[in-house]
């Protein structure tokens, strides 16, 4: 049995008497000590997904268990196998690091015996037994989170949901709390990551799931997608302006390309890496009257794979 199984859900919102399908059949699972990052656009279904997992969204329909226990039938249930660590940090500025922890287990009707004996020891596992007396606005950006997530850990969760862990946060904050996640995987905990970076998923996931329009578009591990990109890519960018619809077309025609798809400041295409694809496709952007500010050939990422599945690459709003 996997930790979290996620079946055929759907969540369906009123919006002023219009039915939004937030999320559409949505299938997934996670396993022991198995780490899952959620990759999608805005508005892909991401959040409704991870906060029906957290208990916070009654489904339309469909099925979540964790270790078994239905959230909908046995909420309760499922917040004591549950660690929920949103994006934003919500710690009190003045209570210190400790007193944190006991507070967060006493939430979880931990004894206060217990809350005492559980918050030492997550304060050995996020390193901030030095930091034990300090209050939270004091701590740095890197501390404050290792301490928002010994908060969802305080319990022994068997599963532990993140919703963008490190936004914000500098590269050696960010590596810390890397470092953290993949010790909590080593010790058999279930993490499930919603996350925008495409680094993060690279580095942390087991396996990766794209959403988009609320359907799981592409799952498995990341180099096992990215290999299912044939060929190499070959990146085009434009002196000024964005390639048109009739660029693109012309651009698909010609032989030996295999997918096409706008990029930030032009676009690139799936190919072999082939001189004379290059040069018919450089003829074909002249004779469209643009300009070619470089092109190159690179290895296909887990971006590309992002892009195929949902057909544009990250907006900036989407960009960590």
């Amino acid at each position: 049995m996997n930790t979290l199984e996620v079946r055929d859900l759907v969540k369906v919102y009123d919006r002023g008497g219009d039915a939004v399908r937030a999320v559409d059949g949505l299938s997934l699972d996670v396993a022991a000590g198995e780490t899952l990052g959620l990759l999608g656009p805005n508005g892909a279904g991401k959040t409704t997904t991870i906060r029906t997992i957290a208990t916070l969204v009654r489904p339309t329909s469909g099925k979540v268990t964790i270790e078994g226990v239905d959230v909908v039938q046995d909420p309760d249930g499922a917040r004591q196998r549950l660690g929920y660590v949103p994006q934003e940090i919500a710690l009190d500025r003045m209570l210190n690091v400790r007193e944190h922890l006991e507070l967060a287990g006493r939430l979880h009707r931990l004894s206060g015996h217990e809350a005492r004996t559980r918050a030492a020891e997550v304060l050995a596992l996020v390193k901030l037994e030095d930091k034990a007396k300090v209050s939270a606005k004091k701590l740095s950006g890197g501390m404050k989170k290792r301490l928002d997530l010994g908060m969802g850990l305080i319990h022994r969760p068997k599963l532990l949901v993140l919703d963008e862990p490190t936004v914000g946060l500098d590269v050696e904050a960010r590596l810390s709390v890397w470092d953290f996640l993949q010790s909590l995987k080593a010790r058999g905990t279930a993490i499930l990551i919603a996350t925008h970076s495409m680094e993060e998923a690279t580095r942390l996931s087991d396996r990766v799931a794209v959403i988009d329009r609320g359907k799981v578009a592409r799952i498995g591990k990341p180099a096992e997608l990215i290999s299912g990109l044939e060929g190499d890519v070959l990146e085009v960018s434009l002196a000024s302006g964005l390639p048109d619809e009739d660029l693109l077309a012309a651009a698909k025609g010609v032989a030996g390309i295999r997918h096409v798809s706008r990029t930030r400041d032009g676009f690139e295409v799936s190919t072999d890496k082939d001189p004379s694809i290059m040069a018919a496709l450089l003829q074909v952007v002249a004779s469209k009257g643009k300009a070619v500010a470089s092109a190159s050939y690179r290895k296909p990422t887990l971006e590309d794979v992002f892009r195929r599945a949902v057909g544009h690459a990250f907006s900036e709003g989407e960009t960590s």
